[in-house]
């Protein structure tokens, strides 16, 4: 059987696969005013190990649903509400946000519309992360970096876990991923 629309040039343990949200990453550039993103991801598009909260197809799957179905009481949508708000509560906190604007940010992520909350699903270039962070293509010191930054990160909100295919990556450039599923 020939393999069509195969890329035969990188192997699949150099990519990596997120899944974010429109709304929060148009948030995120627009408080931070710049485009590094801080990105979880797995080396797997469906890490069936790993809980359905850190793998990105269940991830895009249950988003994807509600939005579709404009299920305005979902659970999920609900969450990444609660994640946009504390960000602008901690934000507002460390001094970064005025009174003013910290309250048209929770008035706008209180009421925008479903349809904001679009899910893509990214592909994320290891090998150019790598030689970006390291001047080579050294993903095994990538993976071991970004496995430490997730290790890191669930150890602050416990009972969370780790799971076996979870990375975090702090400084994800707009050249070093591809949204390959929008939607």
């Amino acid at each position: 059987m020939p393999l069509v629309n195969a890329d035969l040039t990188t192997p699949p343990d150099d990519r990596g696969y997120s899944c974010v949200v429109w709304f929060s990453i148009e948030v995120s550039k627009t408080l931070f005013g710049k485009h590094q993103h801080r990105v979880w991801f797995s080396t797997a598009f469906n890490p069936v190990d790993n809980d359905d909260s850190s793998n990105p197809c269940e991830i895009y799957r249950s988003v994807s649903r509600a939005v579709l179905q404009d299920d305005v009481g979902s659970r999920i949508i609900h969450d990444y509400r609660m994640q946009l708000l504390i960000l602008i509560r901690e934000e507002r906190a460390a001094g970064h946000l005025d009174t003013s604007r910290a309250s048209e940010y929770r008035r706008i992520i209180k009421r925008q519309t479903l349809e904001y909350f679009q899910p893509q699903i990214w592909m994320l270039d290891l090998p150019k992360i790598a030689r970006r962070k390291y001047g080579r293509p050294d993903v095994p010191r990538l993976k071991q970096e970004c496995r430490q930054n997730a290790a890191d990160a669930v150890s602050q909100r416990p009972p969370q876990e780790l799971q076996p295919d979870e990375y975090l990556i702090l400084d994800l450039q707009p050249d070093e991923y591809e949204a390959v599923i929008i939607g």
